[in-house]
């Protein structure tokens, strides 16, 4: 886990990633087929145990953490890989052993029926059921990480816009906006007071000065007339450098827009 988020900004960070969920998977086919005394009678006992396939399903949703779609994907086509490699080893296991608690065969696939007839299923079942419950279980955590992602992200936008529209608009026709965006689609035609606003002089004497003083200026500047003009209703169509262009009337019109455009010129 720590190599794969060391990794996290490599040009080759899905490829060291898929490494590392090989050697994962690796780590816990062996574990749980590390025998107390013999590897095929152990390999046997945990087969119908399902020590492995448990391990997995938890690894695949731990991989569920890095809130990557790509990597639980990956961890769990590597996961199915495993198990059908440990399947073929408990068949190959089943070829090596004669008897096995107190069961006995004439071949590998009977000693695995005799060893799963409590449950009364079939061994190829048993093993299916285990890969379709692996794959179901990718599959719906994927889905979720993707589902989950898509509203974040939708939600970044939204709050991405909101901000946008708060530097042009005052904070109540933001939340009108919000709620309703096709205002900001339909075009018409209305009546509307426009403001322009500029400090007289302001280019000559800010030759004087370097740029970090003068983009200070024009930040305070505007930190200071835009609250008036939203004060008074208005919104900003455009900033003009040390100069701005208020509309009073858009996207909603009053009566009084012409009014509220000469009182925040009065203030400002």
């Amino acid at each position: 886990g720590w190599i794969a988020y060391a990794c996290r900004d490599s040009r080759h960070r899905f490829s060291l990633q898929s490494i590392c969920a090989v050697l994962d998977v690796t780590i816990i086919l062996l574990a749980s087929h590390l025998p107390e005394t013999d590897w095929y009678e152990w390999a046997l006992q945990s087969w119908t145990r399902r020590s492995a396939f448990l391990y997995l399903v938890a690894y695949v949703a731990c991989s569920a953490l890095t809130f990557s779609v790509r990597v639980v994907l990956v961890s769990g086509v590597i996961a199915v890989l495993g198990q059908i490699a440990s399947f073929a080893f408990v068949v190959h296991a089943a070829e090596q052993v004669d008897s096995l608690k107190g069961f006995t065969a004439s071949s590998a696939y009977d000693l695995l029926r005799q060893l799963t007839q409590l449950q009364n299923v079939e061994p190829w079942v048993f093993m299916v059921n285990q890969l379709v419950l692996l794959s179901i279980t990718t599959g719906l955590i994927a889905g979720a990480i993707w589902r989950a992602r898509h509203h974040v992200e939708r939600a970044v936008l939204a709050e991405t816009e909101r901000g946008n529209l708060s530097r042009y608009f005052s904070p109540n026709v933001v939340e009108r906006l919000a709620a309703n965006v096709r205002t900001l689609d339909a075009g018409r035609t209305q009546n509307a007071a426009v403001l322009f606003v500029d400090v007289v002089g302001s280019t000559r004497r800010m030759e004087e000065f370097p740029p970090e003083q003068v983009i200070a200026a024009v930040r305070a500047f505007h930190r200071r007339v835009v609250p008036l003009v939203f004060k008074h209703g208005g919104s900003i169509d455009k900033f003009l450098g040390d100069g701005l262009m208020a509309v009073f009337g858009a996207p909603e019109s009053t009566p009084d827009d012409a009014r509220n455009a000469v009182f925040c010129a009065v203030e400002i």
